[in-house]
């Protein structure tokens, strides 16, 4: 099994880095909503688990982003801009850690 844990640490270190919630009006910006951005970051996880090489991951994780009509940079937008919301973010790591761990559970009695 190829590790899949660094997906969303690095968000959230993302997240921390960039601080606070943005300049007044940046939240208006962002045109995610919380579940799809969660379940955009289980979807690459996984993706990120069983993709064969980095070649495979970016086709994957463009497919993905397109299943949901989003792109990198709102995914990154929404990071920036709710970053600073610690009990949000927490909420959010914590239902992508418990989707994945189900979807790898699931794969792992197929397999």
């Amino acid at each position: 099994m190829k590790p899949v844990r660094f997906l969303v640490p690095i968000v959230m270190a993302l997240a921390v880095a960039c601080g606070g919630s943005g300049p007044m009006g940046q939240a208006d910006a962002v045109t995610l909503d919380r579940d799809t951005y969660v379940s955009v970051l289980v979807d690459l996880r996984v993706a990120a688990r069983d993709a064969a090489d980095a070649a495979d991951f970016a086709r994957l994780k463009q497919e993905i982003l397109e299943r949901y009509g989003t792109t990198e940079e709102e995914i990154l937008r929404f990071t920036d801009v709710h970053g600073g919301n610690v009990r949000l973010m927490t909420e959010i790591w914590d239902t992508v850690h418990a989707r994945v761990e189900a979807a790898l559970a699931a794969t792992a009695g197929e397999r």
